[in-house]
């Protein structure tokens, strides 16, 4: 009979379902109770193991157990401090390959010793050898200060690419440390050490030491403790080509120009990371963005709240009309030009000129280094307009006029026509 250590019979509690058992024991921040479910459906349905998805056996937990740490002489209660792990579990169906994370857990603060060298060796003698398969180590609860074991660690899980530590029993953002520790985390920091430069995985929190000299290159998510960068000035430069993730609070006080270049389209094109997370450029007053349709769907909205003077966007054409052109509301200078550079490449649609040139705009100087397929834009709202220098496929005495006549403080107006009639240009 399987019990709860309230002594509640666990057998008419269990779900039956082996997908809802997997789901329900492997989590992000689950611990050796969560796997409970597993187990007690191992022992009761011993017929049925192999309807469990490979997701109960993703995670090779270790996990410490203090039934109590109180110092009084009379307490009958156990002050043993208790290692467990699902290692057996897994062994016992023959699941070791699904293995792909270890997870450290000692959610209690404790007086006694962690002792946790002596049961990572006892974890190695069970393994007998490095365990390939695990890419991700993630020490979970606050108890694990003073642990030390970085090069046992190393030399089990050799290929790690993310190293995670996070103190609080539910997941969530800004894992880790919001505010200095009393005592420094050797744990997290030897661990990050040995595994610094194949980490694709990142966190750059106040327990993690920042003398290094640069990043994996592979570098593909990345949490920030902006407080604990901005102690470290000479961190290196962050690899972006595959950056994917990021997470943090991020406030750039004295950024005033941004240029954005994206040289890989995404598969599947995301929302950019601001509105996850708040990223802020208080002063910024530049925006330079290339090839950003094919990454993000809404990079330009979320620069709408700034006060942009400069913006300059490089972008393919055929997705030009999907732009939240409300970012021009401040702008001064407006340059438009094809991400690759070449200046016939391809076309902007008249369609999408027609709804740029309608935005309410105090833009001053626009420059437009990309055909516009005929014709002029007919109405043109941007009224304060003194500075206008665009390429076009074709236009005429009478377009031109149209135009001209909108803006009344037009003082240098510069035409890159690719055809023209030759009766209009001689009567110009």
């Amino acid at each position: 009979m399987v019990h709860r250590s309230d002594g509640r019979d666990w057998r008419f509690e269990l779900p039956l379902n082996p997908v809802k058992v997997s789901e329900n024991s492997v989590g992000p921040v689950s611990t050796m109770s969560d796997y409970f479910y597993v187990e007690s459906f191992v022992k009761t349905c011993p017929t049925r193991v192999n309807e469990l998805t490979a997701n109960a056996f993703t995670v090779l937990i270790l996990e410490s157990n203090d039934p109590c740490d109180c110092d009084v002489p009379s307490c009958e209660k156990s002050h043993k401090r208790i290692w467990r792990s699902n290692l057996r579990t897994i062994d016992l169906l023959r699941k070791r390959h699904l293995i792909k994370e270890f997870r450290v857990i000692a959610h209690g603060v404790s007086k006694k010793l962690l002792n946790i060298n002596q049961e990572l060796t006892k974890l190695a003698d069970s393994l007998g050898g490095p365990l390939a398969t695990v890419r991700k180590i993630l020490f979970l609860g606050r108890g694990l200060i003073q642990a030390v074991a970085a090069k046992v660690y190393h030399r089990l899980f050799p290929n790690v690419s993310d190293l995670t530590f996070h103190r609080q029993r539910k997941w969530g953002v800004s894992a880790g440390y919001t505010k200095l520790p009393p005592d420094r985390c050797t744990l997290f920091e030897q661990t990050f050490t040995k595994y610094m430069y194949q980490l694709e995985a990142l966190q750059l929190h106040l327990t993690t030491p920042l003398e290094f000299h640069k990043f994996c290159e592979n570098l593909s998510s990345l949490s920030i403790n902006i407080q604990h960068i901005r102690r470290h000035r000479d961190l290196p430069l962050i690899p972006a080509l595959r950056l994917r993730w990021i997470e943090g609070q991020l406030v750039f006080q004295s950024l005033v120009k941004i240029d954005f270049t994206f040289v890989v389209n995404a598969e599947n094109k995301t929302a950019f990371p601001g509105y996850q997370y708040p990223i802020d450029f208080p002063v910024l007053g530049s925006l330079r963005v290339t090839n950003a349709i094919g990454v993000y769907d809404n990079i330009y909205a979320y620069f709408t709240s700034n006060t942009l003077r400069r913006l300059v966007v490089k972008d393919d054409p055929d997705a030009f009309e999907h732009i939240d052109w409300r970012v021009l509301q401040t702008v001064q200078r407006f340059e438009i030009e094809h991400p690759t550079g070449e200046f016939y490449k391809r076309e902007y649609s008249s369609d999408s000129i027609q709804k740029l040139f309608a935005q309410e705009s105090a833009v001053r100087e626009v420059v437009m280094l990309g055909p516009v397929y005929y014709t002029l834009p007919r109405t043109i709202n941007w009224h304060n307009l003194v500075l206008l220098d665009i390429a076009v496929a074709i236009a005429d005495k009478d377009m031109l006029g149209n135009m001209v006549a909108q803006l009344p403080h037009l003082e240098s107006l510069h035409i890159n026509c690719v055809s023209m009639l030759t009766k209009d240009a001689c009567d110009t």
